[in-house]
């Protein structure tokens, strides 16, 4: 399950976690992330908890339940249709979810995005 093994990757990341604060409403894979993408160790990323989104954070949702967003906006596909590369984790968003397995690896998508087909596979618009 490619899920599980990443997941046995980043716990070890997820003891540095603290350096971005208090994550306490973030996924342990999108914390295994922002361990390094917060500006720390890679990139700085722009993402946003369920609650933000109306004040401007910027970026994509993570942490939030994809089946509680779908039911509020008729525009995301259920998560029954959603193709295997899109993986939720505990029925939620993450940053594994777009950014797949293997990010580091050459693979920085889930899937090819072309005409933008990543989108199109949550987003009907």
């Amino acid at each position: 399950m490619r899920l599980l093994r990443i997941f046995c990757l980043v716990i070890p990341l997820f003891m540095s976690v603290a350096a971005i604060g208090d994550t306490s409403e973030v996924d342990p894979l999108s914390a295994a992330c922002l361990s390094c993408h917060s500006g720390s160790g890679g990139p700085h990323v722009r993402f946003c908890l369920i609650g933000q989104k109306d004040k401007g954070c910027g970026g994509h949702i993570i942490s939030a339940s994809y089946a509680d967003l779908a039911a509020q906006d008729k525009s995301l596909l259920p998560e029954s249709s959603l193709p295997p590369e899109i993986a939720l984790h505990e029925g939620k968003i993450t940053c594994v979810t777009c950014h797949g397995n293997d990010p580091h690896l050459g693979k920085p998508l889930a899937m090819d995005n072309h005409d933008s087909a990543l989108c199109r596979a949550c987003h009907q618009k």
